[in-house]
């Protein structure tokens, strides 16, 4: 495998988080933070040419270790509601296309991607209340404390499916994304 920071097609798309969690419909960020990220979405339509963008999709962010107890972390920002059948069907046809973009370029097997790559959904909190009160559920609140202790995390229905393919995934809000980064973007770090 190539080393991650010498491929050009990740040079060419450096970024931040801010901007990758940009909603330019709504022109809203999710994310604050300027911590250095790649902008997958930006590699994709590079990848296969501008005139695919509506045919491949992909994550919006791609964080490459700096450490050698980081991880690859995918990011998709998702400022609108989560829950429909429809979107969740477009978030996972983005996982699925964003992992095989990522192991034909670094020239990896999914046997990597389940030892050294993470994936996080970001959602908006204030926009997907519903799902916010099923997670505040007593039920849920309890299954999700058991579920961090073993390091599964609640996610959205049929998210789970994708630790087959990760070493972890997540779907958490946008105040849980800020609080996970608030204490580490000062040491150059993420906490995943």
């Amino acid at each position: 495998m190539a080393n991650v920071c010498e491929v050009p097609i990740f040079q060419r798309h450096c970024s931040t988080l801010k901007a990758t969690s940009h909603d330019s419909e709504h022109n809203e960020f999710l994310s604050e933070s300027l911590f250095p990220a790649i902008d997958f979405d930006k590699v994709k339509s590079e990848f296969f040419g501008d005139s695919d963008d509506e045919i491949f999709r992909s994550n919006d962010a791609l964080l490459i270790p700096s450490h050698d107890n980081e991880k690859y972390v995918f990011i998709e920002f998702k400022n609108g509601k989560v829950t429909s059948h429809l979107k969740r069907e477009q978030i996972r046809s983005k996982i699925t296309e964003s992992l095989l973009l990522f192991n034909d370029i670094l020239d990896v097997k999914v046997s990597f991607d389940k030892n050294e790559v993470i994936y996080i959904l970001v959602y908006n909190k204030e926009k997907n209340q519903d799902f916010e009160n099923q997670r505040s559920s007593s039920i849920t609140r309890i299954s999700d404390h058991i579920g961090h202790l073993a390091g599964t995390p609640y996610l959205l229905n049929e998210f789970s499916r994708y630790l087959k393919f990760f070493k972890k995934v997540h779907t958490i809000n946008n105040e849980e994304f800020k609080s996970l980064f608030s204490d580490k973007l000062d040491s150059g770090t993420y906490p995943f």
